[in-house]
């Protein structure tokens, strides 16, 4: 990616914010596409007919548009986990990318990313076989 070569670390910072900015423009479209009606099925859900850890997430995105937390809750229990994870990893890869110019992420506590993948794959075990 071309504009990830910046040399200047305002030109880096301005890269992260016009990626977040491209970010949030695509989780509008997906959340007016779903408030619509029109959602992404879920592949694994499709070909195996169980729930992925992931099943539920477009739901509850649009539950916390509408602040309605329970909602989100009940689509999926690691959702907000799920969401925390995902803003932290891209924060540090952010951080990592102004500072040192390389866009990647370097775990700094390996038992939290092992720990929380360890959770998300046991959730989808266990959200099929109690039918959750």
């Amino acid at each position: 990616m071309k504009f990830l070569k910046a040399q200047t670390k305002n030109q880096r910072i301005r890269n992260v914010f016009l990626l977040t900015a491209a970010i949030l423009f695509a989780g509008g479209i997906f959340a007016l596409l779903g408030y619509f009606g029109i959602g992404i099925p879920c592949f694994f859900h499709l070909v195996t007919k169980l729930n992925c850890p992931g099943c539920g997430n477009s739901r509850a995105v649009l539950s916390l548009l509408r602040l309605d937390f329970a909602a989100a809750f009940r689509y999926n229990m690691m959702f907000l986990p799920e969401l925390l994870y995902l803003l932290w990893v891209y924060s540090l890869a952010s951080f990592r990318y102004i500072k040192e110019g390389r866009f990647s992420y370097k775990p700094p506590f390996i038992a939290l990313d092992i720990t929380l993948l360890v959770l998300i794959i046991l959730w989808g075990i266990v959200r099929n076989i109690f039918g959750i």
